[in-house]
């Protein structure tokens, strides 16, 4: 089987395919395949990969759909439609499965299920005691039961997707929202409310843009025609303005549809976190205006006391230049009885990452 089957048919839970009580969806089409190739038995089956569930039966018991089910891997692992008249004359199968009173399978049929990508489902199968050839007209009509089956499964994905979309939208912390071609609102989270003060009926008035800042306008009009031409962007992130003021700096995530425009987007806060850079910025800002303004020495080393960088009055003192120090180490400017104190102290830092004077 393809190597994603595993990954793909475990979500068929959340498409309430298998895993879920019989549905007279598929019960009529396992009655339909037998009426069609009158036939005694047809089924429905899904696998995730490691196991097998029947979805619909007809024509077997519990007991002897547990012998039978083990068919259906013939045409999982083939991806393609598996028919043979009589099991005994096959050399494909060296066991046949007994059913009833000692009657075993003879004619079997069986035409896989995928998705839309390809990827192999379960199967439609149908089968009886006796040898049997099916006609092409018969082939057709369970192709088309198939794609019955297809159908029944997308509505089932849909159905899940909107649930599970459903559920992001309501319980995400991050701004969600679906976009038309010229940015105005179709959907939107409570988040825009509860993070924003927007109202759903106030956005559904208004364009993204219209609750930018005037002074954030030119950015944020440039990172969204980027998003409609899938362009790439270093920094997607602009001011979404508080309704009752202020604004917080947001970092988008959006995909615009080829075919309408439509844009899904999500919105990340990230204003706490650019406050704290920009205070980071602002403390190193500090910190080398000290250092160069210092009129002591102030030295940056590395563990083996090669000098880094060195304020102006330091290498004054020392009666260096700048750039003549940078070549030097601690062991070149600190008198040779001082060196055991210095590889102490450079010791020191190695074991303990700090180190008060030598």
């Amino acid at each position: 089987m393809q190597e994603d089957l595993t990954a793909r048919l475990r979500k068929s839970y959340s498409y309430e395919i298998i895993g879920k009580d019989r549905e007279n969806d598929f019960d009529r089409i396992t009655e339909m395949a037998a009426l069609i190739c009158n036939s005694k038995i047809s089924l429905i089956s899904f696998s995730d990969g490691t196991k097998l569930w029947c979805k619909a039966v007809k024509g077997l018991s519990v007991k002897e759909l547990s012998a039978v089910l083990p068919l259906s891997t013939y045409s999982l692992a083939s991806a393609e439609i598996f028919i043979t008249a009589d099991m005994f004359n096959d050399e494909r199968f060296k066991e046949h499965p007994e059913i009833g009173s000692g009657e075993k399978i003879r004619f079997y049929a069986a035409y896989p299920l995928t998705d839309n990508n390809g990827v192999v489902l379960g199967s439609l199968s149908v089968m009886d005691t006796v040898p049997q050839k099916i006609t092409t007209t018969q082939q057709k009509l369970l192709s088309l039961l198939v794609e019955e089956i297809s159908s029944l499964i997308q509505e089932r994905v849909k159905k899940a997707e909107d649930k599970n979309i459903g559920l992001l939208f309501e319980h995400s912390d991050d701004l969600i929202c679906i976009l038309d071609k010229d940015l105005r609102f179709k959907r939107m989270n409570s988040s825009f409310n509860t993070k924003l003060g927007w109202t759903e009926q106030e956005l559904k008035q208004k364009t993204l843009l219209d609750i930018v800042p005037a002074d954030g306008i030119e950015q944020a009009d440039r990172i969204w025609e980027n998003f409609k031409n899938h362009a790439q962007q270093e920094d997607p992130t602009h001011q979404i303005a508080i309704k009752d003021g202020g604004f917080r700096m947001i970092e988008w995530t959006a995909t615009a549809e080829e075919r309408d425009g439509v844009i899904f987007a999500i919105g990340r806060d990230v204003t706490a976190e650019m406050e704290k850079n920009h205070a980071l910025r602002v403390s190193e800002q500090k910190l080398k205006a000290f250092f160069e303004s210092s009129q002591g020495l102030m030295c940056t080393h590395d563990i083996e006391g090669n000098l880094i960088s060195l304020n102006p009055a330091g290498a004054r003192s020392l009666g260096y230049r700048r750039s003549e120090l940078i070549k030097k180490s601690l062991f070149d400017i600190i008198p040779a009885e001082r060196h055991p104190n210095l590889r102490q102290y450079l010791q020191d830092i190695i074991e303990r990452a700090i180190q008060r004077g030598i």
